[in-house]
């Protein structure tokens, strides 16, 4: 009788402690979204984990180099078995993937790239996490004063929605929104938020922390438009 009461006990400590414990927002992704350790450069995710309200944890698992294929085939710790233990993964949580441009770098097919978002959310789903999709950020790239953007950026956003619909998930286009932000602010004033401004390298993919706010503010402005439940995680942006 004492074993049961104990078991009994056990049960519902560990519950408790799971009620207890945040909801947490994994970001799983590339460099463009993952923390850095060579400043000025910042990925966005590194900005959103600022505005998350009480109660709510932002772990960055995004990280540099990774593509979708490295990511679901990995056993370190970048890999998708790694971020999914259970002691990560929780059902309520959530999971925002955002990849694109080391699909692009490595020639990965927009069909594996399909396949592996694909991968990605039902599996998450199947742990109780829920999903939300995003296309890759737009490069800052111009020509003669035109304004030109990344190459085959906005076809790896195409394949995001189609994915997207299929696995009746959601979509923040951070691609369309961060081509109209800089065809609005133009070349001059779009380049403080990226890596190009503050190095001597001609880095307009990855972002400075202005770019980082930037796309972060983003992101909870068109989730907050959307009405996901995702925004109840954050607090608003204007």
């Amino acid at each position: 009788m004492k074993q049961i009461k104990l078991a009994f006990l056990m049960l519902m400590m560990t519950a408790i402690a799971v009620l207890a414990a945040p909801v947490r927002i994994h970001l799983v992704g590339d460099s463009i979204c993952a923390g850095s350790s060579r400043p000025p450069r910042t990925g966005w995710g590194t900005a959103l984990a600022g505005y998350t309200l009480p109660g709510f944890d932002v772990e960055n698992r995004a990280r540099s180099g990774l593509s979708t294929s490295s990511c679901r085939t990995k056993t370190d710790y970048q890999g998708w078995a790694y971020v999914t233990k259970p002691s990560y993964f929780r059902p309520g949580d959530y999971v925002v993937l955002n990849f694109g441009h080391n699909n692009r770098r490595k020639n990965i097919s927009m069909e594996q790239y399909a396949e592996d978002l694909t991968f990605f959310i039902r599996d998450a789903k199947s742990k109780g996490v829920n999903v939300v999709l995003t296309t890759p950020i737009e490069e800052r790239v111009f020509k003669n004063g035109a304004f030109v953007g990344g190459k085959e950026l906005k076809e790896y956003a195409k394949y995001v929605y189609q994915v997207a619909e299929a696995e009746k998930v959601p979509v923040i286009d951070l691609n369309a929104l961060s081509t109209d932000d800089i065809l609005t602010l133009g070349e001059e004033k779009s380049h403080p938020y990226y890596l190009s401004s503050a190095s001597k390298t001609n880095d307009n993919s990855h972002l400075t922390p202005a770019g980082a706010k930037w796309i972060a503010e983003m992101f909870l402005r068109e989730a907050a438009r959307q009405q996901l439940p995702i925004t109840k995680c954050f607090r608003s942006v204007k």
